[in-house]
């Protein structure tokens, strides 16, 4: 392991819309995805994608989030995850 990250991890809820709304106008999303971010799980991307050897520490939930965010990590083989909780 090269470097241990400690932070967190978030979800993105992202919504796409095809013009900004009048004042007081709701508007119904064209599209909508799912990402995820958090300060810790970008510093460990990011340091995975540069090659090094990572070791995540965080908190996840028991829900369709933590599954997502679980698959995220899975995507890079140098980021150590498996023992989130």
């Amino acid at each position: 392991m090269d470097i241990a990250v400690i932070g967190s991890n978030m979800v993105d809820l992202i919504t796409y819309i095809d013009r900004m709304p009048k004042l007081g106008e709701t508007l119904e999303a064209s599209s909508f995805k799912i990402g995820c971010g958090g300060n810790g799980s970008n510093q460990a991307v990011a340091a995975a994608k540069l090659g090094s050897n990572v070791m995540m520490l965080t908190k996840v939930g028991d829900d369709l989030f933590a599954d997502n965010t679980l698959k995220n990590f899975q995507r890079y083989s140098n980021i150590r995850a498996q023992n989130l909780q």
